[in-house]
């Protein structure tokens, strides 16, 4: 009966679990590209060439269709051909989300640096910590050893005095 528990557990997680896990991957591999095509989007948007920043955003939609910002953005491209709004107001706005996109980035960049930095500290507080242990074992070692050193002192000059 035991066996055949860890059998059904293996094929449960090998048939149910392991594939939802490999689709997560796949889900997040397939928003971190379609954040990518945002970015190329909006970096030709800020540089005027709004045809392939156009193709960019459609691209980052087919690959995550809950991308609000790309839809946003085609939705401004489509705005900017109707001549709804000016090309250089386009220019600024995309130039804008591209170095609020780049602030959020660097943002994250210093938090993971903080979050390592007082892993570091916390690291070398332990390495103190052992560092100082080690050393008063080292302390109470060498007390011993001369106290030791001593005793056999006093046991070599008895030894002298009743040889004498």
């Amino acid at each position: 009966m035991r066996y055949i528990f860890i059998l059904f557990s293996i094929a449960f997680f090998t048939f149910l679990v392991y594939p939802k896990q490999e689709e997560i991957k796949l889900k997040d591999s397939m928003q971190d590209l379609s954040s990518v095509y945002y970015k190329n989007g909006l970096e030709y948007a800020s540089n005027g060439e709004f045809d392939l920043a156009k193709e960019e955003f459609k691209k980052s939609i087919e690959l995550n269709k809950f991308n609000i910002d790309a839809q946003s953005a085609l939705k401004i491209l489509e705005k900017l051909e109707k001549k709804e709004i000016e090309p250089n107001y386009v220019n600024v706005l995309f130039t804008n989300l591209l170095l609020k996109l780049e602030i959020k980035r660097i943002s994250s960049e210093l938090n993971n640096i903080k979050e390592d930095f007082l892993n570091v500290k916390k690291d070398i507080e332990v390495l103190s910590k052992n560092i100082n242990s080690a050393k008063e074992d080292l302390e109470n070692k060498n007390l011993n050893l001369r106290s030791k050193v001593d005793s056999l002192k006093d046991d070599v000059d008895y030894i002298k005095n009743r040889i004498r």
